[in-house]
């Protein structure tokens, strides 16, 4: 008398026939799992199948997706060998859908259930996908119908990050997506839209980094470089409101910033913890020869904008106290700390407040030189004031001259020339 597994043993063809995996547990790494095994006359419980794969090298390559547990699967038993091989994966949810037994009732087949999208441009299957059992993998979409395009290789993970490589007309980008409000987007600009900055240049590419938190551009033995060639502007806007601000209390004006207050937003801040700050301009290059502006004007502006501001500060200021082995210059403090303005032309300044000018520990030196190739007369020091003109001074009171008039009527009027220019954005600043 023969048992079910001698029969099985004993037939001499290729069996190929279902099994229902129910382990795949392989503590031992060796390629292989359980599965109950559908086949007339062999009923033995759980047999060891070994895992086939489309590539497999003898290093760390290779091609590794075992089923899960549960799965329907196709085996094959060849001829003259007492091994089970894996053949493949089934979408049945269970062995009795397929011999026709009591079908549990399911809200969503496999099929359906790893790539909902599969059919939904023309019901035909026109995108493909290798995923983990909880979402994660590889999408390859090449679908299309009358209302839609959608060309796009797409790796994911379970919890939604992305990287997207999409070839979709009007997207035709590449993004690295976070899944949590945080992308890179490298993009083609084929239609600029009215108004768009690119409306002349349609053809332009694009990078957009957007984040719901910080930025962080960390270089740790190098040199952070932003270049523009033959581009347009480099723009650095904060438009922070103060919506996110810090519950903390607001510092209180004219006193020195507490340690951590609400203060900290809206702002933008370039600060050298161990050298300079340089902010230059080179027109050097530049050919656009024009009578009135040479070979470029180069210019830089300071300004606060808002007409109807109040409290607007410019303030440059030095803080040196002369702490080190550093030996002031007369005249320049302790700290041997200097701010200066020179200008190769003229000097303005025009306030409609007051001017006020305090030397601590100093003298206030002004002279007027002559400049022997002006065609104007040059080399004078010309004050007026509508009001009254106030010397006072602890010691003499020193005027020397080849004569000094008094009420005579011949001195010359103060007449300051106050120009105005606008940066190319006017006076509303670039947005």
């Amino acid at each position: 008398m023969t048992t079910p597994q001698s029969e099985a043993q004993s037939y001499t063809g290729t069996i190929i026939c279902l099994a229902k995996v129910v382990s795949i547990y392989d503590p031992g790494s060796t390629g292989s799992f359980k599965a109950e095994i559908f086949f007339p006359g062999l009923d033995s419980g759980a047999e060891t199948v070994w895992y086939c794969s489309p590539w497999v090298t003898q290093t760390e390559g290779g091609f590794i997706a075992p089923p899960v547990v549960d799965n329907i699967i196709l085996v094959c038993k060849p001829s003259h060998s007492e091994k089970y091989f894996y053949l493949g994966s089934t979408f049945f949810p269970s062995y009795d859908s397929i011999v026709g037994g009591k079908i549990d009732e399911i809200t969503v087949s496999p099929y359906a259930a790893a790539d909902s999208k599969s059919l939904r441009a023309k019901g035909l299957p026109m995108r493909q996908s290798f995923r983990g059992s909880h979402g994660g993998g590889l999408i390859i979409a090449e679908e299309n119908n009358d209302s839609f395009y959608n060309w796009k290789t797409e790796l994911v993970s379970a919890l939604g990050k992305k990287i997207t490589l999409d070839d979709t007309p009007g997207v035709d980008s590449i993004i690295l997506d976070s899944g949590n409000n945080s992308k890179i987007t490298l993009s083609n600009q084929h239609f600029a839209a009215i108004g768009n900055p690119s409306l002349f240049a349609p053809g332009m590419s694009k990078i957009q980094v957007e984040s719901a938190g910080d930025q962080l551009y960390d270089s740790a033995g190098g040199t952070t470089t932003i270049k523009i060639q033959d581009g347009k502007e480099l723009n650095i806007l904060n438009s922070s409101t103060g919506s996110k601000k810090s519950t903390l209390p607001p510092p209180i004006q004219w006193l020195p910033p507490p340690i951590a207050s609400n203060a900290e937003y809206g702002n933008i801040n370039i600060q050298s913890k161990f050298k300079d700050v340089n902010i230059f301009t080179d027109t050097s290059q530049q050919d656009n020869y024009t009578v009135t502006a040479g070979f470029g004007t180069g210019r830089i502006f300071l300004d606060c904008l808002n007409t109807k501001g109040t409290q607007q500060v410019i303030q440059l200021q030095t803080r040196g106290k002369g702490v080190g082995t550093v030996i002031p210059r007369p005249g320049y403090g302790d700290g041997d700390c200097v701010i200066r303005i020179k200008s190769s032309g003229k000097i303005e300044i025009q306030s409609a407040g007051n001017i006020d000018i305090e030397c601590n520990g100093g003298n206030i030196n002004m002279i007027a030189n002559t400049d022997p190739q002006s065609p104007f007369p040059t080399g004078n020091l010309n004050l007026a004031a509508e009001g009254d003109v106030n010397i006072q001074a602890g010691g003499n009171i020193n005027a020397d001259g080849t004569q000094i008039w008094l009420n005579s009527e011949h001195s010359l009027p103060a007449i300051p020339i106050i120009g105005s220019d606008y940066p190319n954005y006017g006076e509303g600043g670039v947005e």
